[in-house]
């Protein structure tokens, strides 16, 4: 069965954000052929990295249309829940299920408005952040086998900002955004800044820097 999927350009951004965070436990919300559950997998635990938290990551889905699941999305997901996403999320939040990342790429568009805005509140209710990409030009879409597919609403930035998003992370065929833990949302978004001034500074520099941050952490994990 063809899985539809969204934008290449969610991808990169999603991914330097999980690998950013290092979470222990992530809730991919609208699994589809697996993709973000991948790169939760992929980035969501580095041990040399130095956020890194326990022995790896937890990564959960939840997907509304039970035929596009198979033996991909088994071997990626440790736990797969399917059913209607705002229900099965109160269903988890009334069972105390918390996650540091949840995902929802390519759904807000699936809902009406006033039904997206109960999805965020119950993405927000079991997850620390909540990383949402959507197209940022509507288009028609619909399949007559899976309603789950209808495009129902548009969320233009100034209406994810009034849903609450705390922060921007890219603006092209896809808008990707946070919402969620401001503090930690400010935290991601200075140390973008701190990558890019890297990127500007000349190679030697960068290396010197790197190797002096390099061996501060060592004295740290000495101690």
């Amino acid at each position: 069965m063809r899985v539809p999927t969204g934008f290449t350009d969610s991808l990169t951004p999603i991914a330097a954000l999980i690998e950013w965070l290092q979470p222990q436990r992530v809730l991919d919300i609208g699994v589809g052929n697996g993709r973000m559950g991948f790169l939760a997998r992929e980035y969501g635990h580095q041990p040399w990295h130095p956020r890194a938290r326990g022995d790896g990551v937890e990564v959960h889905g939840i997907e509304g249309y039970e035929p596009y699941i198979g033996d991909l999305q088994r071997s990626i997901y440790d736990r797969l829940l399917i059913g209607d996403a705002v229900e099965v999320l109160e269903r988890m939040a009334a069972e105390h299920q918390r996650y540091d990342l949840a995902i929802a790429a390519d759904i807000l568009e699936h809902f009406t408005p006033q039904e997206a805005r109960r999805f965020l509140g119950q993405c927000l209710a079991v997850a620390d952040l909540v990383a949402v990409a959507t197209p940022r030009t509507f288009f028609e879409q619909a399949d007559e086998e899976n309603p789950f597919e209808t495009h129902r609403s548009h969320w233009p930035e100034h209406e994810l900002a009034r849903a609450g998003a705390t922060a921007v992370l890219s603006r092209g065929d896809s808008l990707v955004v946070l919402f969620g833990d401001a503090e930690l949302s400010s935290q991601y978004l200075a140390s973008r800044r701190r990558r890019l001034r890297h990127r500007l500074l000349p190679p030697a520099l960068v290396e010197l820097t790197h190797f002096t941050l390099t061996r501060l952490r060592l004295r740290q994990a000495r101690a």
